[in-house]
């Protein structure tokens, strides 16, 4: 219509369209409103009216259009409404045998409860209950201590055994801690290579201890064979201190000691078998009389330190070492190694070697135990020890032979027959 009357206007200026007002108005009125077949914008044809009270037909709204073919709910004045996903059921819970699991609401299915305690014969270690709520298909508040093993966050359970054997391994921790700082107070040498290598496991062995326990905060547990196999080697390689170190005068003190056994006279009682001279003792009076003092032999301090060999892995020689007396005996029946025994003095070993066309009848060495240095010399170790011996350590009353430090003589061969005969 615009455009029209421009058109009209531009005509009627340049003189080339001599035009009235009536005419102008009436191509205006025209171009708003057709009425006429073949009129520009007028319909083709008439329209035929309809049938009496027939509804005039209205063109669809193209809104109306939209939501028709939208989804159930779908306003297009309101966003598409939220989407509704399906819930999945979680699978029945498989915890290890440490835990028991009650049901405390559902089947399963989402929004399920269960609650968690530690099965009959095991112990928590961290809280005391736990619970988990099934969502989606998803257990919460679950761990996984590797792709096939699961566990609760909140609690963490394990057998009563585990527990007992983790107090044992804290215990002998402790205890071997006390006895190796003693043995290395009480200065014994550490020369031989199989002492050194004892010493060197046992350091390990505590040092392992300690990561063992501090894992057991962090609810990471050995077996209960492997705890038993620590708190094992925690005795086996334990230094007990008993006695003092090898020196010249634990070697006098051992000669002083040490009593002559003859063979088994006609007469009755134990006095006429021992003796510290080469005349065998008659005691009158029920075994009251004084003895000599004096031993017919002599002793002094010895070491044997031998290389035995190489080890290439730590580029060093491979050490035998020990300490002990060497004796010279005039006595007729060679080395007094009789009565007691020199087990009893701490000594592991005896060699003897006869002498002839001389007054000296044998040449004796008594020598300590190469790989237990921190026995060292128990006649005059009369304190005892610091602390309370477990019965599962080897004590001095379990050396070899079964013999025990408390049946040496406290002062002299003479104290030590008196104590005999009463």
């Amino acid at each position: 219509m615009i455009a029209a009357l421009l058109v009209v206007i531009a005509l009627a200026r340049d003189g080339s369209l001599r035009a009235s007002r009536s005419d102008i108005m009436e191509a205006v009125r025209r171009e708003i409103a057709p009425d006429k077949p073949g009129a520009k914008g007028a319909p083709a044809a008439p329209v035929k009216p309809g049938k009496p009270g027939a509804p005039e037909s209205k063109a669809e709204d193209p809104v109306n259009l939209m939501n028709a073919s939208m989804p159930p709910g779908f306003n297009n004045n309101t966003g598409p409404p939220p989407p509704v996903y399906p819930t999945e059921e979680c699978t029945p819970l498989g915890f290890p045998g440490e835990y028991e699991v009650t049901e405390t609401g559902g089947n399963g299915t989402h929004g399920s409860t269960r609650n968690i305690t530690c099965s009959a014969g095991n112990l928590p270690t961290r809280g005391l209950v736990a619970n988990t709520t099934c969502d989606n298909g998803t257990w919460t508040d679950v761990r996984f201590e590797n792709p096939v093993v699961y566990k609760p966050i909140d609690i963490n359970c394990q057998s009563e055994e585990q527990v007992r054997l983790l107090k044992a391994v804290m215990y002998y921790l402790d205890y071997t801690n006390g006895t190796r700082i003693e043995t290395e107070r009480r200065s014994f040498v550490w020369k031989d290579s199989g002492a050194s290598q004892r010493m060197d496991t046992l350091k390990q062995l505590q040092a392992h201890s300690v990561t063992v326990i501090n894992d057991t905060t962090m609810d990471i547990w050995p077996s209960a064979e492997d705890l038993q196999k620590l708190v094992t080697e925690l005795i086996n390689y334990n230094m007990e201190p008993r006695g003092e170190q090898f020196t010249q005068k634990t070697c006098e003190n051992f000669a002083n000691h040490t009593l002559y056994k003859f063979p088994a006279p006609d007469a009755s009682g134990s006095a006429a078998t021992f003796a510290n001279s080469n005349i065998p003792p008659v005691l009158p009076n029920g075994l009251n009389g004084e003895w000599d003092k004096s031993v017919e032999w002599t002793c002094q301090h010895t070491i044997q330190n031998t290389g035995i060999g190489w080890d290439y892995m730590n580029a060093k020689p491979v050490m035998f070492y020990r300490e002990g007396c060497y004796c010279q005996s005039k006595m007729m029946l060679g080395c007094p190694m009789k009565w007691p025994l020199y087990q009893h003095f701490g000594f592991s070993a005896m060699e003897d070697k006869g002498v002839e066309g001389s007054d000296i009848s044998a040449l004796c060495w008594y020598w300590s135990d190469p790989t237990h240095p921190e026995w060292g010399y128990l006649a005059n170790a009369t304190a005892g020890t610091t602390h309370d011996m477990d019965p599962r350590i080897t004590t001095p009353a379990t050396l070899p032979g079964g013999v025990a430090n408390v049946e040496s003589a406290p002062v002299n061969s003479t104290e030590m027959f008196k104590a005999m005969a009463a």
